[in-house]
């Protein structure tokens, strides 16, 4: 599936930064720490796009309770999501500050150049919907040649999918894979989502293999093989996108409490 990736207008890309603002919407900060990207997690405070005072104020990201220490003129990335979007801008750290959320709360703050570009970066044609710990589902996954079992490589493997849609999903696995388990190969799935007494089992295609950060684990993305007058597996496809608007939803209900 193709990424898509567009440039927003100004007026869009102050519309979504105010929206963003007024529900202190969470963003992703990324920067680079010791050659490595480090990402930490901060929400929107205060847009200020005046034409001679063109600020951002975000709280002060922190990962694990550990706060993102302050550099003055640090490159970063933000990446958030308002209704159900996605969308990144690239900026710098210019001030810190102590940012009154209400009369008795104050929070510490970092103030950044208002973005020139916002993003609007929107990677798959199916909405993806993430699965969290309250909601873990595991999944076994076998290797297929073409559409028999390999011989050599029937094992049985197990993973905790992170996300879901219509036409995919990624699993997260920390057993060893062997080689052939790479883009390309063809692999049988079984899980349950929940709320379905239902199992779902599908063939699937790999579209990619990567580490996560620590190199602890392997991410698989995987997208389901759809055959012409497959009653079952658009059956089963069906169940998944029920689930995934119910669940979508919910997040953007959750968004509009914010």
């Amino acid at each position: 599936m193709l990424s898509s990736v567009k440039k927003l207008s100004t007026a869009r890309r102050d519309e979504i930064i105010q929206a963003a603002c007024e529900k202190n919407a969470g963003l992703e900060i990324v920067v680079e720490r010791d050659g490595r990207p480090a990402k930490y997690s901060s929400r929107f405070l205060l847009a200020v796009p005046k034409e001679n005072d063109m600020r951002l104020v975000v709280e002060q990201g922190s990962e694990e309770g550990h706060m993102m220490k302050y550099r003055e003129n640090e490159e970063i990335e933000a990446v958030f999501h308002v209704g159900g979007e996605r969308f990144a801008f690239d900026s710098r750290v210019i001030g810190r500050c102590v940012f009154p959320l209400n009369d008795q709360q104050k929070v510490p703050a970092f103030v950044l150049r208002y973005p020139e570009d916002l993003e609007s970066r929107q990677r798959r044609a199916h909405y993806r919907v993430p699965l969290g710990v309250a909601d873990q589902v595991t999944m076994a996954f076998l290797e297929l040649g073409g559409r028999e079992v390999l011989a050599e490589t029937c094992r049985i493997y197990t993973g905790v999918i992170s996300d879901i849609s219509a036409g995919g999903l990624a699993v997260l696995t920390r057993q060893r894979l062997p080689a052939s388990m790479a883009a390309g190969a063809h692999v049988a799935m079984s899980f349950q989502i929940p709320g379905e007494p239902e199992h779902i089992n599908l063939g699937g295609i790999v579209r990619n293999v990567r580490r996560n950060e620590d190199g602890s684990s392997r991410l698989l993305g995987v997208e389901y093989v759809r055959a012409d007058g497959d009653v079952q597996t658009r059956q089963q496809i069906d169940l998944i996108q029920r689930f995934v608007v119910r669940r979508q939803r919910e997040i953007l209900k959750k968004l509009r409490m914010l």
